[in-house]
């Protein structure tokens, strides 16, 4: 007797609304000041054809400003965008937030940040010593277009949900008054600001053994355990499966402990399919 089990975890997105979007194929949505002027880039992007290169003058600080868009009515709001940041480790890379038409701005921490690079351990700050990848400890390393670009993301909902002059502003400056130092510079690509009247962070489920997988030689029942957390925590936790491709069911999941959940798929049939 055998049954053949295939788990599939799956997440449903809630509704979200784009409310601020450049890729840098045509620079229609910011403008850069500040010395030097950002510029396109063509040799390096995270898709499309662009990205928007920043480099570093001897002393000086450049900026990347996106227009004005509104939040209004949303009061969850992510900032999403790619980059490549390589420059050294006394140079300095921020993300700021305005409210006011940019009257005033509000640098983002490690408080907003959900990347996986160091960022909160560096002063809050982007540099070659955020990915081992963008190898800090050589300043004339070229960018490698396939392997160092990286996704950030930041729950911007504390500084600017519900707002209707919002801005974005990605700051460059040279911390050690010698320029460069040979560095490639700040690549960024890929802007988006998300908006949504409901939580745009999806709960994380990792599923804890047993895992079914492939041919179980037995016909259950089999219970499904999994570790699902979320930041404003866990209402309901469900497994939903299908027997041969049939009709779905879904069996609730129990807390038995801490972020343990678990929930039973009932007996099925020799030779039964399960997903």
């Amino acid at each position: 007797l055998y049954t053949f089990i295939f788990l599939l975890f799956v997440f449903s997105s809630l509704s979200q609304t784009s409310v601020f979007h450049e890729n840098f194929e045509t620079v229609d949505s910011v403008s850069t000041s500040g010395n030097p002027l950002w510029v396109q880039n063509g040799t390096y992007q995270s898709e499309g054809s662009f990205s928007y290169h920043g480099t570093l003058a001897v002393g000086d600080t450049s900026y990347v400003t996106s227009d004005v868009f509104s939040t209004t009515g949303n009061s969850f709001v992510t900032l999403n965008f790619s980059h490549i940041c390589k420059i050294e480790f006394f140079d300095g890379a921020i993300v700021e937030v305005s409210t006011d038409n940019g009257s005033t701005w509000t640098k983002l921490t490690q408080n907003e940040y959900l990347g996986q690079g160091n960022f909160g351990t560096q002063g809050d700050e982007f540099s070659s010593v955020s990915y081992a990848e963008w190898l800090p400890g050589d300043n004339t390393a070229t960018p490698d277009n396939s392997t160092w670009w990286r996704t950030e993301v930041f729950d911007i909902s504390s500084l600017a949900a519900n707002a209707a002059q919002v801005q974005i502003r990605f700051v460059l400056f040279d911390g050690n008054n010698t320029g460069d130092a040979g560095n490639y510079g700040w690549l960024i690509d890929e802007v988006e600001v998300l908006a949504s009247p409901s939580e745009l962070i999806p709960p994380v489920i990792t599923p804890v053994a047993p895992i079914y997988n492939g041919t179980a030689y037995s016909t259950g029942p089999f219970t499904i355990t999994a570790e699902v957390t979320d930041d404003s925590g866990i209402d309901t936790a469900y497994v939903t499966f299908t027997v041969n491709n049939g009709s779905s069911f879904s069996v609730p999941m129990v807390n038995t402990g801490g972020d343990i959940f678990e929930g039973e798929i009932p007996s099925v049939n020799a030779n039964d399919t399960v997903c």
